[in-house]
């Protein structure tokens, strides 16, 4: 019978003592993956605007430690309300990770997406892969990382072509997150390669830890370029527990 109790925020980290004081920012991916046995449900509304067009969505997410350093994800796109049409879409992925590579406060994490549309056939699947580059800086607390990502659209007409550069799409980011008791801040600078579209981001972010294994986040991505969207605000709500009691 699973045995379910509620973990604090931060994890106990598997080498030297390090913590993620946050588990998710807004548009990049953390190099500390789930511990083993804990389960970490996510739910992010969202709300993009761009010349007068608006959209919302609601995207759910869910995260099991498979082991200390392999975490597997599960997320759905969740409902859009949105003027165009956006399919929904199911995502599957996994993240390894090296935490304290040397016996240095950096880490290094590698991940695998695959994303693939619901009920439309009009839309490709996408894979990414992605490298996340971390930092901890060990009397403050803070980290500092930086995320590069390739995405591949897969469709009837590419499916056996990966590596065509027309189909190839990707991002970069760059962050910090600083811990500060219950109240994290977090920025990020986002460059984004999506639909023939260059766009750049700055997103101011706050995470609150109001109660144990709870954690709250806003988000206020600024568009810095002309095709960026000109208002974007995401929030995200993080409860994380033990699924299976763990040694």
């Amino acid at each position: 019978m699973a045995v379910l109790s509620f973990a604090l925020p931060t994890f106990e980290a598997f080498a030297q003592g390090h913590e993620a004081t946050v588990e998710e920012v807004f548009n990049a991916e953390l190099v500390f993956p789930q511990e083993k046995g804990t389960l970490q449900v996510l739910m992010a509304p969202g709300l993009h605007a761009k010349s007068g067009n608006r959209s919302g969505y609601t995207p759910l997410m869910v995260e099991y430690g498979l082991t200390d350093a392999l975490q597997a994800e599960v997320a759905w796109s969740g409902p859009r309300y949105t003027s165009a049409h956006e399919p929904s879409a199911l995502e599957i992925g996994v993240k390894y990770s090296f935490i304290d590579i040397a016996s240095r406060p950096i880490h290094v994490a590698l991940g695998v997406e695959y994303l693939t549309p619901l009920i439309s056939r009009e839309a490709n699947s996408e894979l990414e892969v992605f490298v996340v580059l971390a930092r901890t800086f060990q009397e403050s607390g803070m980290q500092v990382f930086f995320q590069v990502g390739k995405e591949w659209g897969i469709g009837e007409s590419d499916a056996s072509d990966l590596d065509d550069e027309e189909g190839m799409e990707g991002s970069l980011h760059l962050g910090f997150v600083y811990p500060g008791g219950r109240v994290h801040v977090t920025g990020e600078f986002s460059m984004l390669e999506e639909k023939g579209l260059n766009q750049r981001y700055l997103t101011p972010g706050f995470v609150f830890g109001p109660i144990e294994g709870w954690q709250l986040g806003i988000g206020l991505p600024i568009g810095i370029t002309e095709s960026s969207d000109s208002f974007r605000i995401i929030t995200f709500i993080t409860c994380e527990f033990e699924l299976f009691g763990v040694d």
